[in-house]
């Protein structure tokens, strides 16, 4: 935003200050729990299902009933680590 944004607006004087206590909050950081929270179940069930989907094509050939074996078994795999993932933090 520029000046010229803020000459016309009722909260001009006040909107630094928001800013500068919103800045220096003493809350702790929320990086790491939404990366455990949301990309490492994603990740895990990327990584899970494609190792899962190469051995049951590898074995049996293509069906779709060993992927969709292969989507339970991630489900389960993704849903453990979720669950780990909570506990631990």
């Amino acid at each position: 935003m520029s000046k010229r944004d803020c000459k016309n607006c009722s909260e001009k004087d006040g909107c630094g200050s928001i800013y500068k206590t919103l800045g220096h909050s003493s809350c702790k950081p929320i990086t790491l729990k939404v990366i455990a929270a949301f990309v490492v179940p994603i990740l895990t069930f990327i990584i899970s299902y494609s190792v899962l989907g190469s051995n049951f094509e590898s074995s049996k050939g293509f069906s779709p009933a060993a992927a969709f074996f292969a989507l339970l078994i991630t489900a389960a795999v993704t849903l453990v680590c979720s669950f780990l993932i909570k506990k631990l933090q």
